[in-house]
């Protein structure tokens, strides 16, 4: 039998993130492969806790809970974790660990590693990495299978995590569902005058200062919360839309695939990230039909290149005389090769292909 594990929140907040968004589709996905779920109701998180009985306490029963709504999972059998948990305990690695050694098969669907991303970064106090990798690195090596990013987010976590090549599979980029109603954004390919870049996300200036840095010379359309810069001229904020709506609202000919703090390169702490993770944005955009600029050092460029979706830049100021260049059968090129990639994204492909592999 194979089971996945659903983790509900009622975080208005949340509920209007990408994050929540590939969770979501993976559930879809792991549903429509004929897998039984386990629904766990999100909790306290125990690290909110004041005092440090009350935080021991409160991840034994998490801990509990676990093992309580994982009863129903018997050798032989299959089960699929969204990584990192909601239901978070320092204690889960233990928890997996008691079901491999019943010869259970767990195999976990990295979203996000909080250790990977300040992995580099010599800021992040010595305790605090310890606690990252207490709740992550322990939990890796307990699974069967993990299902990463990339290529590059294999390499990292085999040579700066130990974790073995052979037990991880690469996702490729995730698959981003949309309703029936998605094959009127097949449609798209009508530019406005000239090319504009779609800039979607979380606006807030800790995480994308860059943002507030844009080229005066290029057309950028804004979407996601937080926004705090003065639009007008060549920036055009449309507002925060939940996940599921957000590809019929998107305008724009390229949408941009950019993190951290200098519009010259990707930079900082979410810039570096690039380098390893599958920004969700990525494949709103492709399910969306639009062509992608993104940094040439993200490890979803390669992607970019071989499926001919798009462009690779060091820098935004590259975009302008990259826009003055590009032909109308160049656009069209990419216009069509991102229609084809939609198809994957909005189908479920990578992931189905993905829980294929897992299940060799």
């Amino acid at each position: 039998m194979d089971w996945y594990i659903c983790e509900k929140t009622e975080d208005e907040y949340l509920n209007r993130t990408a994050g929540i968004k590939a969770r979501e589709d993976l559930d879809v996905i792991f549903k429509q492969c004929g897998m039984k779920m386990i629904n766990l109701v999100v909790g306290e998180d125990t690290r909110t806790r004041a005092g440090v009985i009350s935080k021991i306490m409160g991840h034994i029963a998490t801990k509990k809970y676990w093992e309580e709504k994982l009863a129903c999972v018997h050798e032989g059998d299959t089960i699929y974790i969204q990584f990192p948990v909601r239901n978070h305990t320092v204690f889960l690695a233990s928890v997996l660990k008691k079901l491999v050694q019943k010869n259970i098969r767990v195999v976990l669907f990295i979203h996000d590693l909080e250790y990977m991303r300040h992995i580099k970064n010599k800021s992040i106090p010595f305790k605090k990495k310890k606690r990252m990798e207490l709740e992550e690195v322990s939990v890796l090596k307990n699974a069967t299978n993990i299902v990463v990013h990339n290529h590059q987010m294999k390499k990292l976590m085999h040579e700066a995590l130990g974790i073995p090549s052979e037990k991880m599979i690469e996702l490729d980029i995730f698959d981003y569902l949309i309703g029936k109603e998605g094959e009127k954004i097949q449609e798209r390919g009508k530019r406005k005058q000239g090319y504009s870049c779609i800039i979607a996300g979380n606006l807030d200036k800790q995480k994308s200062a860059y943002v507030y840095e844009l080229p005066k010379d290029i057309a950028f359309d804004l979407y996601g919360p937080n926004y705090t810069g003065q639009a007008g001229g060549n920036i055009c904020y449309h507002g925060s839309f939940p996940p599921a709506e957000l590809p019929y609202e998107l305008e724009g000919n390229f949408g941009l695939v950019w993190d951290g703090i200098s519009v010259d390169t990707c930079a900082g702490v979410y810039g570096e990230y690039l380098k390893v993770n599958n920004p969700h944005k990525t494949s709103l955009y492709l399910a969306s039909g639009i062509p992608v600029i993104i940094w040439k050092e993200a490890a979803l460029a390669e992607f970019v290149e071989q499926e001919r979706v798009g462009i690779t830049i060091s820098s935004l100021y590259e975009i302008k005389d990259i826009f003055e260049k590009l032909t109308e059968d160049e656009y069209a090129d990419m216009l069509q090769h991102a229609k084809l990639i939609s198809k994957r994204l909005t189908s479920g492909f990578y992931t189905k292909q993905a829980i294929e592999k897992a299940m060799k």
